[in-house]
């Protein structure tokens, strides 16, 4: 696959964020789940993702190590000329985040590049797998204006199964630049994703924008329309409501896959099924009790706002 930058999410503040996955996270599904991720921590701006070929499980990643450690440092050569591309670039501040293997693609674009022009305000390092004891780290922070944040762990189960370098995600950097910081986490190698916005928060306060949790919408059901947080909700019957739930995301909200149609023509009802075989027959008691529709599963994340 070819290294692409995806827009992830725009919430029109301005600023712009790049984030960098690790290995093993090359497949389809594992970019849904690192949207998703980067979605919970609700970063406020442009928001971005650079995809790239890092291994499609961990057992290919494991056979293809040496190669993928290589292709993240000619990534890390040519990051500028895919984030010079993102709108807002250059305009507003820039923050970047690596993970794992993508912490190694930011030392060697911080350490290979001139980033002056693209104003990069923060960058963050989460359990990186970049060499800790190299000699230009003081070099790299010298081209942001904000924080080099180097977050490690001292429980990392992963990064020592390279014996032949000495990790940043291990231990805390040594470089006197004011603007480098160490801060502990208090978790394993692939703890970071899943912990994200309290990561984010814990490596740069407020100089982490975020947008607000509480959002106005509506039920795709029934229409019904309230102030909810981001997450899975209910369309209470207390006020009005069809009692049926739905998640609401970051783009808006989201039948959940647990719900099927009667296909009765004379119903059509919402029917709340908790069933593994979207294609067997279920009874509607929205049609009393006495006719059977085949429940049709409607297709999680299925935004009805489009």
């Amino acid at each position: 696959m070819r290294p692409c930058l995806s827009l992830v999410g725009d919430d029109g503040s301005p600023y712009v964020h790049v984030f960098i996955h690790g290995i093993a996270n090359g497949s389809p599904e594992a970019y849904n789940a690192l949207v998703d991720q980067i979605w919970a921590a609700r970063p406020a701006g442009r928001v971005y993702l650079f995809h790239w070929d890092s291994g499609g499980d961990p057992l290919q990643a494991i056979l293809r190590y040496g190669g993928i450690s290589e292709n993240a440092e000619y990534l890390g050569r040519r990051l500028i000329q895919h984030v010079a591309k993102a709108k807002g670039v250059g305009k507003y501040p820039l923050s970047l985040y690596g993970h794992s293997m993508g912490g190694r693609i930011l030392h060697w674009a911080l350490a290979h590049n001139d980033w002056e022009r693209y104003r990069i305000r923060n960058v963050v390092l989460m359990g990186a797998a970049a060499s800790a004891h190299d000699d230009d780290w003081d070099e790299c922070a010298s081209e942001i204006s904000g924080l080099l944040v180097n977050v490690w762990s001292r429980i990392d189960r992963v990064l020592p199964l390279d014996p032949t370098e000495i990790f940043a995600g291990q231990t805390p950097l040594l470089g006197r630049h004011a603007r480098i910081a160490n801060l502990e986490f208090q978790g394993g190698h692939l703890d970071y994703w899943p912990n994200l916005e309290f990561v984010l928060q814990s490596a740069l306060g407020d100089d982490f924008p975020q947008f607000s949790a509480m959002h106005q919408a509506d039920c795709p059901y029934c229409g019904m329309e309230w102030e909810m947080e981001l997450g899975e909700q209910i369309c209470s019957h207390r006020n009005g409501g069809c009692g049926l739930w739905f998640e609401l995301r970051y783009d808006g909200p989201y039948i959940i896959e647990n719900v099927v149609r009667c296909t009765t023509r004379a119903c059509g009802s919402h029917v709340v099924l908790f069933v593994d075989d979207p294609n067997a027959e279920y009874e509607c008691r929205n049609c009393d009790g006495s006719v059977w529709g085949r429940g049709v599963r409607i297709p999680r994340r299925r935004n009805l706002t489009e």
